[in-house]
């Protein structure tokens, strides 16, 4: 497991080749500007360059899908302690302990569970575009949460321990949850006890020898 209270960010990587990327914006730029003077000339002399809103619109067409390219990566994922985060404007957190299904389906893995919050969460990882986060999250749910894990996921989906940007996270917030065991709000943080493997929280008075996920209480 990663360490304490310590998450890292996974930057998507492109699915299209750089090359490819670059020589469409690029061509992009060239006609924009080609376009441009186009324009120019024609504004002058009104029977000069025919062709240049073809030019213009040949130019908008190959930026758009540069930037089509781009935006096709993604968003970027985070995993630790605290769970699986989406980075899609505001964080969508899945805490491990709301996780109920994580299955590699092709060339995706699925994530499915409930989020810090509530809802109902159903994301997936590229193994091309997010091959490090789903690394990571595979690795973390064996070493969680397995119950979870459907399936046995490629062999070839290792983790690596220098991929990704390492966040500290704030600590663990006891006061305000629910305990898992009697459904309690817990007012205060010695008020209760949070398993180690998947964080969930339990009320001291209440709380099990052994975890949901297996893990031990103290």
């Amino acid at each position: 497991m990663t360490d304490a209270r310590t998450e890292r960010r996974y930057e998507p990587a492109s699915a299209t080749p750089q090359g490819l990327f670059l020589l469409v914006l690029n061509a992009g730029a060239l006609a924009a500007g080609a376009g441009a003077v186009s324009f120019y000339v024609q504004s002058k002399n009104a029977g000069a360059a025919p062709f240049t809103a073809e030019i213009l619109g040949t130019g908008a067409l190959l930026l758009a899908g540069a930037t089509a390219l781009s935006a096709a990566r993604g968003n970027a994922v985070r995993v630790g302690p605290a769970g699986i985060a989406f980075e899609k404007g505001d964080l969508l957190r899945v805490p491990w302990h709301g996780l109920s299904r994580v299955q590699v389906e092709g060339a995706v893995l699925r994530i499915e569970g409930v989020s810090s919050f509530g809802g109902a969460v159903n994301e997936t990882c590229s193994l091309h575009t997010h091959r490090d986060a789903a690394a990571a999250i595979v690795a973390e749910v064996v070493a969680r949460v397995p119950a979870v894990l459907v399936g046995a996921a490629p062999e070839s989906l290792v983790p690596r321990a220098e991929a990704g940007e390492a966040i500290a996270l704030e600590a663990l917030q006891i006061a305000g949850k629910r305990c898992a065991a009697s459904g309690k709000p817990l007012a205060f943080e010695s008020d209760g006890v949070a398993c180690e493997r998947c964080e969930r929280v339990y009320a001291k008075g209440a709380k099990p020898a052994v975890c949901a996920c297996g893990g031990a209480l103290t």
